[in-house]
């Protein structure tokens, strides 16, 4: 779908907002009817001959004392048109889950460009894909004599290569397209100028024109159209961007591997507590360790001072044992000496005996 307007800026905005509201809310009804879960994703891109701004991302409005509404844009995603050119828009999808996300996004235009809006729909269940492109070309200039003050619209270069390349697809000589489409708008709707995609165009006129600037671009904006006209529609089976099949089984592997890495999850979450359990056993069982070698440390050392006493007391008892042999060898000498002395004095009394038994007899006799 592309709109293209000549006119009344302000009176002609609104109509075209307002027109691009009901197209999303007639596409929002059409998937609330569907009961397969279907896939939503879109990007929303601001146009110029030199780069595209994905008007998705982050946007700051600022003031300042000259200008309180004045409006810029944080550089966080620009994109040159070649570049563009060679990877389309896809890698620029987000994915939403409703229509109504889309509208929130797009209803207040945050940049005065021209932009795209490409919507893609993809039921998974039924592998099919489809596609609505709006591209709003806004006020385009088609001529350079129709510039203003000779001065470079955001799009104009891109505008008349799109131009061309309709007439040159139109035209009856049949020319073929060896060199490579230099601009963004062209590469992107190639398909529907060339009749392979349906392609609904969208004007939005005065129904009055008095300014003769306005009359230039409008008859050229007419042209534009009636050479589309002849444009022969042939549309071909939507290919899907991506292997259904195959993206079914990267699915499937991601949801078993997504199993598989909330069982090890599970499972290092457990071997985790396991080691926490572990190591508080080891720091008591370390704590018994240490009490229980205090306890050998003080138990060596008492066994030591018991075995020093018990040298010394056994060393004393020999000195006394040592003593008492002494003392008894010194008794048994003397017991000895006694007992000589003692065989003496019997020996002496019995001789004694015998000398006065001699004499008793010796004065017998002499009686």
């Amino acid at each position: 779908m592309v709109n293209i307007s000549a006119g009344d800026t302000e009176a002609l905005d609104d109509q075209r907002i307002s027109n691009l509201e009901m197209v999303l809310n007639l596409l929002q009804g059409k998937l609330l009817a569907i009961k397969d879960k279907i896939k939503i994703e879109y990007v929303y891109l601001g146009l110029t001959d030199d780069c595209c701004y994905d008007l998705r991302k982050d946007l700051l409005y600022t003031s300042n004392e000259k200008n309180k509404t004045q409006l810029y844009q944080k550089v966080i995603n620009f994109i040159l048109d070649k570049l563009m050119c060679e990877k389309g828009t896809d890698f620029l999808m987000k994915r939403v889950e409703d229509i109504s996300d889309i509208w929130h996004q797009i209803e207040q235009p945050k940049k005065n460009l021209p932009l795209i809006l490409n919507i893609k729909i993809t039921d998974k269940k039924n592998s099919t894909q489809g596609r609505l492109v709006l591209v709003d070309l806004l006020y385009p200039t088609f001529s350079l004599l129709l510039s203003p003050n000779n001065e470079k619209e955001a799009l104009e270069s891109s505008c008349m290569h799109l131009y061309d390349t309709v007439r040159r697809i139109n035209s009856f000589t049949h020319e073929t397209f060896a060199e490579e489409i230099p601009y963004f708008l062209t590469k992107e709707l190639v398909p529907y100028i060339a009749g392979a995609n349906k392609l609904i165009l969208n004007t939005y006129f005065q129904d009055r024109v008095d300014d003769e600037s306005i009359l230039a671009k409008t008859k050229v904006c007419l042209d534009f159209i009636d050479i589309l006209r002849g444009t022969r529609v042939v549309m071909l089976k939507n290919k899907l961007d991506t292997d259904i099949k195959h993206k079914r089984e990267s699915e499937n592997n991601i949801q078993t591997l997504q199993i598989r890495c909330r069982s090890l999850k599970e499972q290092l979450q457990k071997e985790k507590s396991n080691r926490e359990n572990l190591k508080r056993q080891i720091e008591i069982d370390e704590k018994i360790i240490e009490k229980l070698t205090t306890n050998l440390k003080l138990a060596r050392e008492k066994k030591k001072d018991q075995e020093y006493v018990l040298e010394y007391t056994k060393s004393s008892h020999e000195e006394q044992i040592q003593k008492k042999d002494t003392e008894f060898q010194e008794l048994f000498l003397k017991n000895e000496e006694l007992r000589s002395a003692l065989d003496k004095e019997r020996c002496l009394v019995r001789q004694i005996q015998r000398s006065v038994k001699e004499v008793k007899q010796a004065m017998r006799q002499k009686q």
